[in-house]
């Protein structure tokens, strides 16, 4: 989603934190890594070129939203009854007032990562373009923000805000395989491993993956 090449270049605070100059040097890089990762995996990568938060001054367009919605509307129709779309449930850490209070003191272990709001973005947007259109809908757990908070509460709150049902199951990873795809992710893994160890670490990564299918839901 957010693949984009600022003109001129800009340095966001993800930029800096990873090493990188500049968005001239993080963005090919990074698109690099996900083409390598995921060449292996997928029939069609497709790059739609959103910028980064980091990257933007001020709100995000409102024409992003439309890029976003269109594009996954007109791949749901070209895949027709088959298309299965997934997306971010909106895993990490959702602190409280007081929660918040105690880790800014000290007097708290901060948990792990809050929410992404990227993911967040996408996963509102994605599910509003195809609210009454003919695509199978999952929700799935992020890593690594599963680490900060689970995403059961998020999934129920997301499929009631639109009167679906969230139905949970748990797939079995292999976590060899996983590990080799994340490896690829080679400018970032340092910067968003969790205290455990690394994600390209197959020890690290949970057995299992959450997943919920949001479906309608049925009047009893």
């Amino acid at each position: 989603m957010f693949t984009g090449l600022p003109d001129p270049p800009r340095t966001g605070w993800w930029d800096v934190e990873c090493g990188f100059a500049d968005s001239g040097e993080s963005v090919p890089l990074r698109n690099d890594e996900e083409r390598r990762a995921l060449e292996p995996v997928v029939r069609r990568l497709v790059l739609l070129g959103l910028l980064e938060a980091q990257h933007l001054d001020g709100e995000r367009p409102e024409g992003d939203r439309g890029r976003l919605a269109d594009a996954v509307v007109e791949w749901a129709e070209r895949e027709g009854p088959a298309a299965t779309v997934a997306v971010p449930v909106g895993a990490g850490w959702q602190p409280g007032f007081v929660s918040a209070q105690l880790v800014r003191a000290g007097l708290m272990r901060n948990p792990g990562a809050r929410p992404s709001p990227a993911h967040l973005y996408v996963r509102d947007v994605v599910l509003d373009a195809l609210a009454g259109r003919q695509a199978r809908l999952l929700a799935y757990e992020e890593l690594p923000y599963r680490w900060g908070g689970r995403g059961d509460r998020e999934a129920r709150s997301v499929a009631r805000a639109r009167g679906l049902d969230a139905t949970p199951y748990a797939v079995e990873v292999d976590r060899r395989a996983k590990a080799e795809r994340i490896a690829v992710y080679a400018s970032q893994i340092r910067h968003i491993s969790p205290p455990a160890g690394r994600l390209d670490d197959p020890s690290v990564l949970p057995a299992e993956e959450c997943y919920w299918q949001l479906g309608s839901s049925v009047v009893r």
